[in-house]
């Protein structure tokens, strides 16, 4: 799958529609992880070039203007963003991508993502 097909679906409504029915985090970090388009998406990760293509579309994102009144329409994609981006990103990057969310409204998954990110230390 292309790497803008991965993210056009990573930023659907059918996945985070999937990804939302979790009662919990661990729950939605498992169906994270499981679902079929993540693995997809780490091997983006693997590359220079995609861990720069996501994290400079987390940042886009990020600093869009949404209705506040409602969950933020990124919130699932960042959460998959921020994962993949920990698992293959250098330190800078994920700090940078995780300082973007979490200054995002109404992302309850992602902002506790890049909260525990930043504190970890490890970016």
């Amino acid at each position: 799958m292309a790497e803008s097909d991965v993210m056009k679906e990573i930023e659907g409504l059918t996945f985070s529609a999937q990804l939302n029915l979790a009662a919990g985090k661990k729950a939605f970090s498992r169906n994270l992880r499981k679902h079929t388009l993540f693995g997809p998406l780490v091997e983006i990760a693997r590359t220079p070039e995609g861990r720069r293509d996501i994290a400079d579309r987390v940042a886009k994102m990020a600093a869009q203007a949404v209705d506040g009144q409602y969950e933020h329409p990124a919130g699932v994609a960042f959460s998959a963003y921020l994962t993949a981006l920990a698992e293959t990103a250098e330190p800078e990057m994920i700090a940078r991508a995780a300082r973007a969310v979490s200054a995002v409204a109404n992302s309850s998954w992602a902002v506790s993502i890049a909260n525990e990110l930043l504190a970890a230390g490890n970016c």
